[in-house]
């Protein structure tokens, strides 16, 4: 898996021509999926109560791309993706390194020396993207809700 880094200040944000035609395209039926993949959102909950994620109380009024689970340890973590891989569920890990520890910031460390950011370090550690789409079966979000709950069983 590739990661990301930040090799300058700022970003890049445009849209081609083409892709924001798409985009435009997307919003017929938009409220339909959302509902949906808060579904998927609230399935994730409820299956994963027991099971030492936790989900932003807030995360239902967001637009669902992924669903950020944020575990008890970045071993907790680690044991979770190693079980989601072994049932070949794809997650992922967006927020790790956090970007103040990415290249750039490192060697401009005056950016965010003023700043304490060991709660975002902390919780960057712990965050696991978990798949969220609006055709996701029933069957699918119980494979995840599985995966994860057989990492806690395992205590790995």
């Amino acid at each position: 898996m590739q990661t990301r880094e930040s090799i300058q200040l700022g970003m890049n944000g445009k849209l081609s021509e083409i892709s924001a035609a798409i985009g435009l395209r997307q919003l017929v039926g938009l409220d339909r999926r959302l509902a949906s993949r808060r579904k998927v959102l609230e399935c994730y909950r409820t299956g994963m109560a027991d099971a030492g994620v936790r989900f932003q109380d807030n995360a239902n009024v967001a637009s669902l791309c992924f669903a950020s689970a944020c575990c008890t340890s970045a071993d907790h973590k680690a044991a979770v993706l190693g079980s989601l891989r072994r049932h070949a569920i794809e997650a992922r890990d967006y927020y790790n390194p956090p970007q103040h520890r990415h290249p750039y910031f490192v060697t401009n460390a005056e950016l965010v020396e003023s700043t304490d950011l060991a709660v975002t370090a902390d919780i960057c550690s712990r965050i696991v993207s978990l798949p969220v789409h609006d055709h996701m079966a029933p069957d699918d979000v119980a494979r995840v809700v599985a995966a994860v709950q057989e990492a806690e069983v395992r205590g790995e």
